[in-house]
């Protein structure tokens, strides 16, 4: 009998092992698609010999920033293993949502979807600047993921007692409103 839970202990163990395995490769794979969807939609548009040299230089920026930020995610991946993270500091968060948009500027312009910012100007924040910037590239890419046909995703930040709330709403058929919402405390 002792043998018998043993084993089923053993079991339930790798189990656990097992599945904590495929959440954290889902998450992985989820990140990863935004700034490879990036690169990909930017490479696509470098083709079209009718670009204007501002817009390929705006194309090859985005590329290099999404590629960056894959190699950043990967970093990150790596510092996770080891049981390190960063740090958190201040950040002008309308800094922080215009650089999210950008990078997902080809994605939402070969889609039809106008991406529009209402974050006020001085907005600081104590965060960990780059994964907040994946959350909000998560956002604004699931967003992008619900309208193959185009709209609008609004990305709005305000500042409510001591934390600061930030709204990312889209015109598809998505997510509800509040599931949308991320809260971020600055102190």
């Amino acid at each position: 009998m002792c043998a018998s839970i043993r084993q089923a202990r053993e079991e339930l163990i790798r189990s656990e092992r097992i599945s904590t395995i495929g959440r954290l490769a889902t998450s992985i794979v989820h990140d990863l698609r935004n700034p490879l969807a990036a690169i990909y939609g930017g490479a696509e548009m470098l083709m079209d010999p009718g670009l204007s040299e501002q817009q390929t230089q705006r194309l090859a920026r985005n590329v290099y920033r999404a590629s960056r930020h894959m190699q950043e995610l990967l970093q990150d991946l790596l510092e996770i293993g080891r049981g390190r993270s960063r740090e958190r500091r201040w950040c002008d968060l309308r800094a922080l949502v215009s650089r999210v948009a950008e990078s997902l500027a080809p994605t939402a312009e070969a889609q039809s979807v106008r991406v529009l910012l209402d974050v006020p100007e001085g907005l600081e924040v104590m965060i960990d600047e780059h994964r907040i910037g994946r959350v909000l590239a998560n956002l604004v890419g699931n967003a992008l993921e619900a309208m193959p046909d185009g709209g609008k995703v609004t990305v709005t930040a305000r500042a409510e007692q001591n934390s600061i709330l930030v709204d990312v709403q889209d015109t598809g058929p998505g997510i509800s409103r509040r599931s949308s919402t991320g809260c971020f405390n600055p102190l």
